[in-house]
């Protein structure tokens, strides 16, 4: 997902389990989210396994035209962030702010990386009691209820600190 601001890898994971968590209390379709993301999660799986079988059993030629299904699909997904990271970094450029930062090199192994963090944060939302936000901690009971359980000033993080995926 393009974001304006810096964050590492675990604040990315607990920036998406809230996104998610989020979806879960207040929007209709999350039966939708949670089969869809998890089917997802399930076909790459199983292409993984059948691909290493493939090559561990002598079907060298099938298991190669699935690393190729596999890499193509993965660039693919690559492009498409792309695509939309040059589209938005346009709009970025035209009101004055900073360009974001995409490596072309490091974006496919931040789409692998979502294949695999994606349905953990997703199973993780479903049973999340509890989530800090910029220093405040809520409890979540169900929809609407909500409470907070302390409250500390929120403090931007040096940005000579934050890094960028």
């Amino acid at each position: 997902m393009i974001n304006e601001e810096d964050t590492d890898f675990r604040g990315c994971a607990i920036f998406m389990k809230r996104q998610l968590l989020n979806i879960r209390l207040y929007h209709r379709a999350y039966p939708l989210v949670c089969f869809y993301g998890l089917i997802s999660a399930l076909i790459h799986l199983v292409s993984l396994v059948m691909m290493m079988v493939m090559f561990t059993t002598g079907h060298q030629t099938e298991g190669t035209y699935l690393l190729i299904t596999i890499a193509v699909y993965i660039m693919a997904q690559a492009n498409s962030v792309w695509v939309g990271e040059f589209i938005f970094g346009r709009t970025q450029a035209a009101a004055g702010r900073p360009p974001i930062r995409i490596s072309p090199l490091t974006l496919p192994i931040a789409v692998c990386l979502t294949l695999v963090v994606f349905p953990y944060c997703l199973i993780s939302s479903l049973r999340t009691k509890q989530v800090t936000w910029r220093g405040i901690t809520y409890t979540i009971e169900g929809p609407f209820k909500i409470h907070r359980e302390n409250y500390e000033p929120f403090r931007a993080a040096d940005a000579s600190m934050n890094q960028s995926l």
